[in-house]
Order: C-alpha cells, then sequence, then structure tokens
C-alpha cells in the first residue's frame, strides 16, 4: 500500500471490476516503477517528433527568465523579499536596509548542490533581528524551517521537514512558539516553545487531541500574545476552538471560544484580538474581542454589500479587499472604526494583499497583476496617502497585447453565467480562432483577470482565451459557491459545458480548435467535462488533477475536502460523486481528445495516483486513437517552486502539445517584440 494512502476498510462504493487501475495506486510497487517508465518513454517520442519546440523554448525562457521579486514586508528599517535575478533557478531570501541600497543575501539556494531546494519567507522577530524560513524540496506542501540571525547570518537550530501551522518569536528574542505537524499522524497537535540558545530544550505548552482531519493552527503578535485555533469535528460538525495565551512568560492557555460552527479569523494586533466573523453576517465582518465579555463584540469593520475577501493589519490601519462586479475595491478603516477611504487601484486588475511581517509596519503593500499587465508591487504609505510601483518586472515581455470583453450565456438550466473573453491584438473580432478555456468554480475562490505567460505565448499565436466564471466559485458571494457545493457540483459542470457551446455557438472557435485546461480541482472540472462531452474539444490539459472520486478522501489530508465534494461513505454523496468521477465515467467505445496529464511523486494533495489511473483507463481501450499523455516528475508537488529550468520546459511542452493537438503550427524562430505577431 502506498504510505500516502490509508486503509479502504469499509468501502466499497463499486464493485472491484470498475477499479481495475486501483495496482497504480501503489507508487513504488514493481508494476508500477515500470509502467511509469514506459509513460515516460512514450512522451519522450512523442515530444521528439514535434517541429518548433526548440524555438518555443527560446521564447518561453525570455519570459520566465526575468528578475522577480517576492514576499516583500518591512520590519524596523529593514525590507525582506525574495529576489531571483535573470539566470538563478531559485530566487534568494534578501534584506535590505530602507534606502533599498544595501542589499544582502541571507539564503541562496543556488549554491546548494540539489537545484529543487528553494526558500519561503516564514516569520521574523519583532525586531527583525532574526528570521524563519521554510525550505522545501521540489513542489511537495511539507517543508524544513530554518532560523537565521539577520545580521551575522548565523543559523540557528530549526525544524525538521513537516507541515508548518504557525510561528511566533518571543518580545525578546530568546526563542520561537510553533506549530509544526510531522508525519505521524497518531501523535496529537501541540504547540511548543524552542529557545534559541539551547535547541535540545523543546517545551510543549499547548496539546490538543488529534482525531481525522483535526489542524491546530497558531498565529501571534509582535508583544509576544498567543492564539491557537483548533479545528476539529463534533457531532459530524466542523467546529473551531479559540484559545488564548495571554503572556508568552506564562504558559497559560484559556479557551476563550469553544464549538464554534462559525468560520472566524483571528488577528492579534498590538495587545487586541480581532475576528473576522460570519455569525449573522454571510458576507463577514470584523469584530474586536475582548475575552473577559466573550459575547459583546465591537463592530470595526461591519457587513457590506459584498463579501470580505482579504484582510491587512498595518501599524495604524485595516485595509479590507472587496470585489465589486469582478473588479476590486480596496477600503481604509482605522481601529476605531472610521472608514477613512478607498484606495486608487485600477480597475479590470487582481488585487492580491502581501502578508505582513511585524505589526509596527506602516505601509500596504500589494500586487497588482490583469491578463495584459505581468504582476507588479505596490506601496502604498497610509499617512502621505501615496502609492507607488515598489518593484515591476525588468522585462520587454510584461504586456500583452489583447482586447477584454465580459460577456454571458446561459447554462442548462438557464442560470445566467459571466465569462471573460480575451481576444488578440487591438480589436475584439468575432472571427473563428482556436480557443483556450478554464474555468475554477470550487471552494468559493474567484477567478479575476490574473497574468499568465502561457496565455500570453498562445495569445500571440492568434488564440482567443475564455474564463468563465461557474458556479462553485466565489465571484457572486456565498450563495454562488454553495450553488455549486457538494449535491450540486454536477451545475459546475453544466456550467463550463455550456461556455464552451456559447464560444462554437457564437462562431468565436470550433470544437476541433477548442483546447480546455486546469489545474488541481480545476483539473477535475476539465476531465469531467472530457468525460461527459469529449465532441467539445480539441484537446485537454489537466495539471495535478483529482480524477478517482470515489477514493479521494482516502488519499493523504484530502478527508478535509468532504464539506465541499461530499464523501462516498454517504450513499447520497456516493451517487453524485459516481456520476462525475471522470475515472468512472470512462467509455468503453468512446475516442477520446488528445489529453496529456502532469503529476508529481511529491503532490500530498492532488495525489499522483489520480493521474495515473486516469491515464491507464484512457489508454487501454480499443477505441481510444488519440493521444493521452502522462508527464510525469518525480518532484512535481501542489507547490509552485519549481526550478527555473523545469519551469520552462514544463510550460515549453504545454503549449508545444495544445498547438500540435490543435493543428496550430508553431514559427521556427520568435521575433524579439511579441507585438510583431
Amino acid at each position: 500500500m502506498s504510505p500516502n494512502l490509508q486503509p479502504t476498510t469499509g468501502l466499497s462504493p463499486r464493485a472491484p471490476e470498475s477499479d481495475p487501475y486501483r495496482w497504480l495506486e501503489r507508487r513504488h510497487s514493481e508494476a508500477t516503477v515500470a509502467w511509469l517508465a514506459a509513460q515516460d518513454a512514450r512522451i519522450e517520442r512523442y515530444f521528439a517528433a514535434l517541429e518548433g519546440c526548440e524555438a518555443l523554448r527560446i521564447r518561453v525562457a525570455r519570459s520566465l527568465d526575468v528578475e522577480t521579486v517576492q514576499q516583500p514586508a518591512r520590519v524596523g528599517e529593514q525590507y525582506f523579499y525574495l529576489r531571483r535575478a535573470t539566470g538563478q533557478e531559485q530566487p534568494c531570501i534578501c534584506v535590505n536596509g530602507s534606502d533599498r541600497a544595501s542589499e544582502r543575501v541571507l539564503f541562496d539556494p543556488n549554491t546548494r548542490a540539489d537545484r529543487f531546494l528553494s526558500g519561503q519567507i516564514y516569520a521574523a522577530s519583532a525586531t527583525g533581528h532574526f528570521l524563519a524560513y521554510k525550505l522545501r524540496h521540489g513542489g511537495e506542501h511539507s517543508c524544513a524551517v530554518e532560523v537565521v540571525r539577520t545580521r551575522s547570518g548565523e543559523r540557528c537550530h530549526g525544524l525538521e521537514t513537516g507541515e508548518p501551522r504557525g510561528l511566533v518569536f518571543t518580545d525578546h528574542p530568546a526563542g520561537f512558539f510553533y506549530c509544526h505537524e510531522y508525519q505521524n499522524e497518531n501523535a496529537a497537535h501541540e504547540v511548543r516553545f524552542r529557545p534559541t540558545a539551547d535547541p535540545g530544550l523543546d517545551e510543549v505548552v499547548l496539546r490538543l487531541p488529534r482525531s481525522t482531519g483535526s489542524r491546530l493552527n497558531l498565529v501571534g503578535a509582535d508583544n509576544g500574545r498567543l492564539a491557537a485555533v483548533y479545528y476539529h469535528r463534533k457531532s459530524g460538525r466542523r467546529v473551531a476552538d479559540l484559545y488564548l495565551a495571554h503572556s508568552c512568560a506564562s504558559r497559560v492557555w484559556e479557551c476563550v471560544v469553544r464549538d464554534s460552527e462559525d468560520s472566524f479569523v483571528p488577528f492579534l494586533h498590538q495587545g487586541r484580538i480581532f475576528l473576522v466573523t460570519h455569525v449573522g453576517a454571510p458576507n463577514g465582518m470584523v469584530v474586536e474581542f475582548v475575552p473577559a465579555r466573550a459575547d459583546e463584540r465591537t463592530v470595526i469593520i461591519p457587513e457590506g454589500a459584498h463579501p470580505i475577501r482579504q484582510l491587512c493589519f498595518t501599524r495604524d490601519r485595516i485595509f479590507a479587499g472587496y470585489l465589486v462586479d469582478l473588479d476590486p475595491l480596496i477600503q481604509e478603516w482605522s481601529f476605531a472604526g472610521d472608514r477613512l477611504g478607498s484606495l486608487p487601484v485600477a480597475q479590470g486588475t487582481t488585487i492580491t494583499f502581501c502578508t505582513p511581517l511585524s505589526s509596527q509596519c506602516e505601509e500596504l503593500f500589494y500586487i497588482s497583476e490583469s491578463f495584459a499587465r505581468a504582476p507588479e508591487i505596490h506601496c502604498y504609505h497610509p499617512l502621505r496617502r501615496s502609492d507607488s510601483v515598489w518593484h515591476s518586472q525588468r522585462s520587454p515581455v510584461v504586456r500583452t497585447r489583447c482586447q477584454i470583453e465580459r460577456a454571458s450565456y446561459r447554462s442548462i438550466d438557464g442560470t445566467t453565467v459571466s465569462m471573460y473573453v480575451v481576444h488578440p491584438g487591438d480589436r475584439i473580432s468575432s472571427e473563428k480562432r482556436p480557443a483556450v478555456m478554464t474555468a475554477y468554480g470550487g471552494f468559493g475562490a474567484c477567478m479575476t483577470p490574473s497574468f499568465s505567460v502561457l496565455i500570453s505565448i498562445l495569445l500571440e499565436l492568434g488564440f482567443r482565451f475564455a474564463l468563465p466564471l461557474i458556479r462553485g466559485g466565489g465571484e457572486w458571494g456565498p450563495a454562488w459557491h454553495h450553488a455549486g457545493r457538494r449535491h450540486l457540483h454536477g451545475k459546475t459542470i453544466e456550467d463550463f459545458l455550456s461556455g464552451a457551446e456559447w464560444l462554437i455557438g457564437k462562431g468565436l472557435t470550433s470544437s476541433d480548435c477548442l483546447a480546455v485546461f486546469g489545474g488541481s480541482h480545476s483539473g477535475l472540472m476539465v476531465s469531467a467535462a472530457m468525460a461527459r462531452r469529449p465532441e467539445l474539444f480539441g484537446a485537454v490539459l489537466a495539471i495535478a488533477p483529482l480524477t478517482d472520486m470515489l477514493r479521494y478522501h482516502l488519499f493523504d489530508g484530502a478527508v478535509k475536502w468532504v464539506d465541499e465534494y461530499g464523501s462516498a461513505d454517504d450513499p447520497q454523496d456516493l451517487a453524485v460523486l459516481s456520476s462525475y468521477s471522470p475515472y468512472h465515467n470512462v467509455q468503453t467505445g468512446t475516442d477520446y481528445p488528445p489529453a496529456l496529464f502532469v503529476c508529481g511523486d511529491r503532490d500530498t494533495k492532488c495525489n499522483a495516483a489520480h493521474s495515473r489511473k486516469m491515464v491507464a483507463q484512457l489508454q487501454n481501450r480499443t477505441a481510444q486513437r488519440n493521444q493521452i499523455l502522462l508527464d510525469h516528475t518525480p518532484e512535481r508537488g501542489h507547490s509552485p517552486n519549481l526550478p527555473l529550468s523545469t519551469r520552462i520546459e514544463a510550460l515549453t511542452r504545454r503549449i508545444a502539445f495544445l498547438c500540435h493537438e490543435l493543428q496550430i503550427a508553431l514559427p521556427s524562430e520568435w521575433p524579439n517584440d511579441p507585438t510583431r505577431f
């Protein structure tokens, strides 16, 4: 049995013969290893026979191999950030002065022998003298943690590989509190304290029982106050408890909220406790919570007409992000509950707050991007009410020539669905073109305009891009999410298929020139759409998809998604899951469109067994004449932390596959200026 797969006791949703490739769940069995070797040889032959791949690879590298900056944060008079210079495989963790003229590298993964090693900023002490960062190998979700003294560069003893759930330095840098989950799933959840001077003397300060799907998260503040949120199930309900340690020195925890069904999020800021709560406020509101008066909560940000999408606390302000008719709105609030105005953000963009490392930071860092413009980092100063670009990519390939249209269509049951249609060039055209489409439709996530190198290159080649905002997402609030959740998940697939039919019916593309792609939950959606209506699509690209929905909850930690999908252990859920599970709906006599499935051994969210089983099911039928390929990488996981050279090769393959299967010729030479296309 795979180490990532739980026992199957009590689960028999289908007869054994309906799951002929269950043996592929055992990743390291002799049979699976041999099967993967054959798949690797198959895909190498496929791409070796394609023309134009080398020129395409150069074009992809021109877009990906640019200087990038990520995770900017200010602590005192220092800036911390990730920076990847041109030619580097991985970004470095850097510190700079307030004048931004004295950069020092605190961690450079490019000096390590393992090119798949990457770093990510995790936490900083109040003074900025200590910085914790995560270390990942490939795309794995789990990580180790290193701690560095920022002045000397000296490494302190960190944490072994596990799942990080919070790290808080003490107000005097004598150590840090942490919650770090390890592979032993029978152990209790724990918050521990590790002294910097003597790392062998970890102290357990909070221990709570583990159960199926339970989780413990640690949050803290610069003044040393701690909070722990304990998620678990009680009487079949998902509930949360909130524990507070009023002083790090006392190590005494008090449970101030117990068995709450509210999906609250705590923020500890300058001695105060704030909660994002949905009790009586479906769109969310921010309240101040005082443990001594637990039933009295002062409203700081009242519920608005639109859901709160994101929050950021700076020294004197709270910034709340909303989506209003798909455009961003960023409101500025005082801690007294006064609305101070809105930030001047551009419409048609996506705004993402950067996570601060210190509650004393005045500035708000945020990322702005759109379909046409690569991400750039902005810095907003509330006291000066000034907004400036803190970093933008130094590359000629940062804009895409395109025109963006907002369209709508009717789904199968008559529901109106909105869709972005991105046209190449300088005008909106109704001429028939090759098209590529994706969507998400799950977990209440919002699909808003964002920059994609894949899409920008396909637009250069004359493709049209479509992004329907299907049910299950959060673009129109909680009701839109619930309209495609669990027993209603089939509606998301219907919305997606109706979007494809609309594009074809309008003459914007044809079925043999329409490709669909998606990753993770979106990979499930495009796989299910292919299984249901294969004649609609000319090519399918599924990246780390879920495909076996009768057993998905048995892999790794996917049981936590039962509230979104349901479980085959429930007879009512079983009927719905069976109706759209891609693996279980492959028909014997159907020639499915060409499909490329991408997976990796380090994916512990959407286990690679989903892709292996789906590919085997599709390939081993006499009716299948179109190519079904598996692009399998041992180091790939669910986190986007692969080295530059691997990302260039992966994107080159995806574009080459889509173009070849839609019969779009790749140029033998690409112009340096993409506007010349």
